[in-house]
């Protein structure tokens, strides 16, 4: 027998964003869709296959532009640099990148820099707009391995709700914020008559299975509730202890230092 659950059908939520699937991975007592970027460190620190000079080059094609850029940079330029690429019909930093080679190099080394240190608030338009957009696809790609799982040593959420409720199958529609689960009549049938005794149908399915998620997420937030009073409670004790070792030390360093009298 199949159910499907909404959101709507939670009516107490405990994990960090409230939605169904993550209230589901909660009361499975897996991690939540909030907490996978949490210790990540692999996000794009700048846009995959990202052509320096070449975003130099389109940001340097008038005078302005390359003057623009120089200042950003700290660069000094010679006021010749203009003049030069107009007699010579080529945009200002095809000009710099022909005939200075030393100075273009100076200025695509701090461009470079200057991009990578600033991330999407870089003096580069292109340079944020595809490192957002780098960003965004590697979120992506995290949410759906944790949902699906990475074909290696994670089996995704979904297959963890799924063996936590003792279900046959379950299927997710993210659009509607729906998951579908399908259950063995018999063994259901032997759980409610377990639980309450009611007639095994989708209505009385449906709200077991509700019960069961509701009694797991309660009963995992109350642990870890507990848990964290007690590290505050031992964060609590760590700096009283500190401050008394620093107030001890302070008043030895104090009795030491008085004793240093002048000899006569």
């Amino acid at each position: 027998m199949k159910i499907t659950l909404k959101e709507k059908d939670i009516s107490k939520t405990y994990s960090d964003n409230g939605t169904l699937i993550d209230e589901l991975a909660y009361s499975a007592g897996q991690m939540t869709s909030g907490n996978i970027y949490e210790y990540d460190e692999g996000s794009p620190q700048e846009p995959y296959n990202f052509d320096y000079e070449a975003d130099l080059l389109a940001n340097t094609k008038t005078e302005k532009d390359l003057y623009h850029i120089a200042k950003q940079l700290k660069i000094s330029l010679n006021a010749n640099i203009t003049r030069l690429a107009k007699e010579a019909k080529l945009q200002c930093g095809a000009w710099v990148a022909l005939n200075n080679a030393e100075l273009w190099t100076d200025m695509l080394e701090s461009y470079t820099d200057a991009l990578k240190s600033e991330q999407t608030e870089s003096i580069s338009p292109t340079f944020n707009t595809e490192l957002e957009k780098a960003r965004d696809d590697y979120s992506d790609d995290m949410y759906k391995e944790w949902l699906h799982g990475d074909y290696r040593n994670w089996s995704g959420v979904l297959r963890e709700i799924r063996k936590y409720y003792s279900a046959e199958g379950i299927s997710y529609d993210e659009k509607k914020q729906e998951v579908t689960l399908e259950f063995n009549d018999e063994d259901m049938t032997e759980n409610l008559a377990q639980y309450d005794e009611s007639k095994l149908n989708a209505k009385n399915l449906k709200a077991y299975i509700l019960r069961e998620i509701g009694e797991s997420s309660s009963a995992r937030y109350n642990k870890d509730k507990a848990e964290q009073e007690k590290r505050k409670a031992e964060r609590e004790r760590l700096a009283v202890y500190k401050a008394e070792q620093q107030a001890k030390s302070d008043a030895e360093r104090k009795a030491k230092l008085l004793k240093m009298k002048l000899n006569k």
